[in-house]
């Protein structure tokens, strides 16, 4: 045995393996050509299941969050949110909540009303507008129905801060956002 013919043996057993695989394994361009069958037969599956299936789950997914509240006029569609009605009245606010129970203030009592918002969102309330009374008091959650008109009548008072709502609507942690405060007259105080 000459020191060339260890080289020579394992050319020779790598061509052997070479001929043995590829009478066994299938070539790359037949491999590629499974693979896309492969996946052609996947995709034709996702396509006819989101078909059949996924817009009936869709729309059962929607049809629950457009519940409406009993005022569907105003309502915001969000649950559980939209199932607290506010009632502005030229003498004070009410917000109902779901279960019958009425929260009020009168507007000559209001000494200040604050937006927190907290880091429970977004599936539940996470927003809540606190209208602060020297008797009473209303917490209000985002999205009740009737908000929107609660916004403009809160803007009718004198140095209501649009600012303070504008950097509480982005908020997704607890925080505190002072709207507006009375103005007490120091004149009266001191006599």
């Amino acid at each position: 045995m000459t020191l060339c013919q260890p080289i020579f043996l394992t050319y020779r057993l790598v061509d052997l393996g070479e001929i043995y695989a590829s009478k066994i394994m299938p070539s790359v361009k037949e491999t590629g050509i499974l693979l896309g069958i492969f996946l052609l037969l996947i995709t034709i599956i996702i396509i006819f299941w989101d078909w059949v299936w996924g817009k009936w789950w869709i729309w059962r997914f929607m049809q629950r969050l457009k519940q409406k509240g009993p005022d569907s006029k105003q309502s915001s569609g969000l649950i559980p949110k939209s199932l607290y009605i506010v009632q502005i009245s030229e003498t004070d606010v009410s917000c109902t909540n779901p279960n019958g129970k009425i929260e009020k203030v009168d507007w000559d009592d209001l000494i200040s009303v604050e937006i927190i918002t907290t880091d429970d969102g977004p599936f539940l309330p996470d927003v809540f507008w606190f209208l602060n009374g020297s008797k009473t008091g209303c917490v209000i959650p985002g999205g009740a129905t009737g908000e929107m008109d609660l916004l403009h009548r809160l803007q009718e008072l004198p140095g209501f801060r649009n600012e303070a709502v504008i950097k509480a609507g982005p908020s997704a942690g607890n925080a505190r956002f002072l709207c507006w405060q009375k103005e007490t007259n120091p004149s009266l105080s001191e006599e």
